[in-house]
């Protein structure tokens, strides 16, 4: 009975795929680009009838929502999902392998927001438009199976705050679709006022509408080369600073404030942590880029800030945007390598290790040193005023042990494949916290870094997976593999 489960539940998502093809059919008619309409035509009618086909065919069995079942659509569910919505990707003449259409699709989904255009603004509009709904919806379904999956199975020390109308453990589809009507209007009302907004700033409709949608996703993917300093807007760039912090805090948190009109208000500590961390880095990153500037003192200064605010933002909500000019100073590697791996708050579309659980090891590092010099004294792990349980603690141990583990797997297979040791670490980390342009932001050996379009099929494959292990807890896909999860 498992293997229908998991077929009906991912002929939900599948058909969303369909839904979603109709966005870019919509802009290239209107483009009167008619091959690439063509292309989403037809890849609408692939997902359609495959999804349809689950859950007309799965439908009314007996379905078991036990741990296996939901952890099996879960990994299923980030493996199939990249690879489907590749379709429309490989028909197109502007990726040059299927590795590339595949690379680029799982970037989109998984919000990781690397690329393998150059030139963006060459592709058509029909191509950018999905590259945008992919990482809008891909935050979606980061969100969602955080609520309804990581949360409630405590997975990887996950806070289990769940307090959804309407979840039931046992009902996936029901608690999908109550968590979707209670967060997403959130999630879609966000996207909605950062796309008005940047209009007002002076941004063309278009570029507006994608870049809205890959902010509240914290996917980082440009409409057009040059970065943000293309635009030379600085409401633009604040704009979008503001909703990347949107973004990265806690949707469940924003969903409480808003339907509880500031009563009984959620922990907001994950919120000033986010915010606290961003100033941190933006001092040392506009103190760097202040160093190297010329001209005029105040000039300097001023672009220093608003580059270094921007950068550290971008890289601690694991986005990737970049508002640099030509001649920046790059940010040092270790700057890039740190707030990467902290990554946003729970319950995000950011990835990363995530703020609950790096300051839960920061707290049990200080409890370790306090007990040094006192080895019988008792101090409770505390956050937000509750005691952690220290199961949980094992549990973020264990996740940050496997995610170095794998970050040094990453590595070596991108070593092998002719990366130098900076360029494999940067590569590893970026594709594993879900934030792929942060590459090119650092300042390591990078002369002969032109982006993830020369890269051979054999690393963006490794790089594809490496992308979808960071949107996957780790740790599930180590429970997956352990025989004792196919034996009932």
């Amino acid at each position: 009975m498992r293997g229908s489960t998991i077929l009906y539940v991912l002929g939900w998502p599948v058909t969303v795929l369909a839904v979603l093809c109709l966005v870019p059919i919509f802009f290239s008619i209107n483009a009167r680009e008619w091959d690439s309409a063509g292309i989403f035509a037809i890849s609408f009618m692939i997902y359609a009838f495959l999804g349809g086909l689950l859950i007309a065919g799965f439908r009314g069995r007996s379905y078991v929502f036990d741990r296996s079942s939901t952890i099996g659509i879960l990994l299923l569910g980030w493996t199939i999902l990249p690879l489907l919505a590749a379709i429309p990707l490989v028909g197109s003449d502007q990726f040059a392998s299927p590795a590339e259409a595949i690379f680029e699709a799982v970037s989109g989904l998984t919000t990781t927001g690397a690329t393998v255009l150059s030139v963006p603004q060459d592709a058509s509009t029909g191509i950018l438009v999905w590259r945008a709904v992919l990482q809008w919806s891909g935050g979606a379904f980061t969100l969602l199976t955080a609520l309804i999956v990581l949360g409630p199975l405590h997975i990887s020390g996950t806070p289990a705050n769940i307090t959804i109308p309407g979840y039931e453990r046992n009902d996936l589809v029901h608690s999908m679709v109550s968590a979707s009507r209670h967060i997403m209007p959130v999630y879609a009302g966000l996207t909605l006022l950062c796309l008005v907004l940047l209009w007002i700033a002076g941004l063309p409709a278009f570029d507006a509408f994608c870049l809205s949608l890959s902010t509240l996703s914290t996917g980082g993917f440009m409409v057009r080369a040059g970065g943000l300093a293309s635009y030379d807007s600085a409401f633009a760039e604040a704009v979008i600073g503001v909703f990347m912090l949107a973004g990265a805090v806690s949707m469940l948190a924003l969903w409480h404030y808003l339907a509880k009109r500031g009563k009984d208000r959620p922990d907001s500590q994950e919120t000033v942590r986010l915010i606290v961390i961003s100033l941190l880095g933006a001092v040392v990153i506009a103190a760097l880029s202040y160093e190297s500037g010329s001209g005029d003192e105040w000039s300097s200064a001023a672009t220093a800030v608003r580059t270094g605010l921007f950068r550290a933002i971008s890289l601690v909500t694991t986005t990737g945007f970049d508002n640099a000019r030509d001649g920046a100073t790059a940010v040092p590697f270790v700057i890039v390598l740190l707030l990467c791996m902290i990554g946003g708050a729970a319950y995000s579309t950011a990835g990363g290790l995530k703020q609950y659980r790096f300051l839960l090891l920061m707290s049990q590092a200080q409890r370790e040193l306090y007990r040094l010099l006192h080895p019988h004294i008792i101090i409770p792990n505390r956050v937000a005023g509750h005691v952690v349980d220290l199961e949980i603690m094992r549990s973020i141990w264990a996740l940050l042990a496997v995610l170095v583990s794998a970050t040094c797997c990453t590595m070596f297979a991108l070593s092998v494949q002719g990366f130098d040791f900076e360029r494999a670490l940067l590569s590893a980390v970026g594709a594993l916290t879900n934030n792929g342009p942060a590459v090119g932001m650092a300042t390591v050996k990078l002369a002969a870094w032109s982006g993830y379009g020369n890269l051979s099929g054999a690393s963006l494959a490794t790089l594809s997976i490496a992308m979808i292990l960071g949107r996957l807890e780790l740790l599930v896909v180590l429970s997956i593999v352990q025989v004792n999860f196919w034996r009932k």
